[in-house]
């Protein structure tokens, strides 16, 4: 049509990044006081222009275990119309595991460019696994520097 209006190419394929996350660290907190961080990366994926990598998740299950989560590689984001800024999830280790290995479930999305949150539940197989009746603990975490 001679009256739509004609974008560069350029513009027309950058119009969806000024709603992604921004690359960085970020840091945070879990509900109840440990410390969550991850870094927000580039993807070379067409469908996740964004990744999550070095997570950093401290936990502490009353009478069975406390200590880190490090992932190098945790997930991609992916857009999605209820998560316009992204939303990314886990499962570790993604089936099976090794008694006294960290089990982790985590769901977060973005509710800005700069600013995620979310749930996850922590166990511990063979000790204190996840069940069903797991309480869920809340994250925030903001983009820093």
């Amino acid at each position: 049509c001679c009256c739509a209006p004609q974008f560069p190419r350029s513009a027309r394929s950058d119009r969806g990044a000024a709603s992604l996350p921004k690359i960085g660290r970020y840091k945070g907190q879990t509900g109840d006081g440990h410390v969550f961080q991850f870094n927000v990366e580039r993807s070379h994926k067409a469908n996740s222009p964004r990744k999550i990598t070095h997570i950093w998740l401290v936990y502490d299950i009353a009478d069975c275990r406390s200590g880190p989560v490090r992932q190098p590689f945790f997930a991609s984001v992916f857009k999605t119309p209820a998560s316009p800024h992204g939303a990314f999830s886990r499962t570790i280790p993604k089936t099976g595991g090794q008694a006294n290995q960290v089990q982790l479930r985590l769901k977060g999305k973005f509710t800005s460019t700069t600013k995620a949150s979310g749930t996850f539940r922590v166990g511990v197989i063979g000790k204190c696994p996840i069940t069903a009746s797991t309480q869920a603990l809340s994250f925030t975490a903001t983009r820093t520097g």
